[in-house]
């Protein structure tokens, strides 16, 4: 067929990295003259939804011949039941979508059937649903845009003033905080550094209203640990990045790990779990990685978690790499500019757009 344009659907003033990756997404097809319109879905987020930035091509019909879904595939079941078929006949429609584990549930499977293809934003996701999937797959990494807005924080944090070195770490506990695993990370960080105060932690996270006690007890005892529980624009979370000397993740699991890309196109140095999406672009040369091995995810533990397997990072190797970023700073300068050069080249607008591009003109 013939595509006349594209609709991007997707939650597009959603302050989290989901409406990252529409906003993206539209300005890279924009930026290259394809027609673009925005279909704001789903409306209903616990997030803020504040940014505004492609509010320009937003609508509320669907005016082209080909549908992009930048969402969780499961949404799309919701999607399909609010809208019916309409939205999906007589156009070509692919799922852009987002997952964090090596296995797909076969008893959903059929999700592929309301799509022609599907884009994975990892080789670890193109793997997942290759294997998963009769429909075509193409990998379509994300795109990475240089910060470049800072805005003030809306509380004062006297850490940041401090003369210590700082990690920081950004999550969502909507996305599980046995996935994200800041436990693991604050272990480490105990064993690591005890509680200096010539080195400090900040876990800055939303949406954190189910409260877990061991976590919360393990924070309220380091005097080095920094927790903030509030949704930040993402100019305010682009000042905390540069605040902070380096960006650590423990995950269990992630899809892509955009957070730790950023952190690369911020200067910042990355200790991260070696496993997952974010191999595309962690490596020894960009990162500091901890070793580990994979587990069977525990029973309820995470959905879709039968037959599923994640990483579980090794402790004394976490250690390791905590102290070796802190303690060596030409081994960290090394490792930032490699990180930046392969993340501003591999997963910039003009790279990505080619990417999309070329597949939107093969339909």
């Amino acid at each position: 067929m013939t595509v006349d344009g594209v609709n991007i659907i997707g939650p597009v003033f959603g302050e989290l990295g989901l409406g990252e990756d529409v906003r993206t997404l539209a300005e890279a097809l924009v930026s290259s003259g394809v027609p673009t319109t925005i279909f704001n879905y789903p409306k209903r987020l616990t997030t803020r939804q504040g940014d505004r930035s492609c509010e320009q091509y937003v609508s509320d019909s669907l005016k082209y011949s080909c549908n992009i879904f930048c969402f969780p595939a499961f949404e799309l079941m919701h999607f399909f039941l609010e809208f019916g078929p309409e939205p999906f006949e007589g156009r070509y429609n692919i799922g852009y979508w987002p997952w964090e584990l090596s296995l797909w549930p076969k008893d959903f499977s059929f999700i592929q059937d309301l799509v022609d293809e599907i884009w994975a934003s990892s080789a670890f996701t193109l793997n997942c649903f290759q294997n998963s999937f009769s429909k075509p797959v193409f990998h379509i990494p994300l795109i990475i845009k240089e910060p470049l807005q800072f805005e003030a924080l809306p509380t004062s944090i006297e850490a940041l003033e401090a003369d210590s070195f700082k990690f920081l770490f950004v999550f969502d506990a909507n996305s599980t905080l046995i996935r994200k695993n800041p436990k693991g990370l604050l272990r480490a960080f105990a064993s690591a550094f005890g509680r200096s105060q010539e080195t400090c932690l900040i876990l800055k996270t939303m949406n954190y209203r189910h409260h877990d006690e061991e976590l919360s007890e393990m924070i309220a005892a380091a005097p080095n640990v920094i927790f903030i529980n509030e949704s930040f624009s993402k100019a305010q979370i682009n000042l905390l990045f540069k605040l902070s000397d380096a960006y650590v993740s423990l995950h269990r699991s992630e899809g892509f790990g955009r957070t730790m890309a950023e952190a690369m196109l911020l200067g910042k140095s990355v200790v991260t779990s070696d496993y997952s999406g974010n191999v595309d672009y962690c490596n020894e040369n960009t990162s500091f990685l901890v070793e580990g091995k994979l587990v069977d995810v525990a029973p309820y533990a995470y959905p879709f978690w039968r037959d599923a397997k994640w990483f579980d990072p090794s402790h004394a190797s976490a250690v390791s790499a905590l102290k070796t970023c802190s303690e060596h700073p030409g081994l960290r300068q090394e490792k930032i500019e490699a990180a930046y050069k392969f993340v501003s080249e591999q997963f910039s607008t003009a790279t990505v757009a080619e990417k999309a591009l070329s597949r939107i003109a093969a339909l």
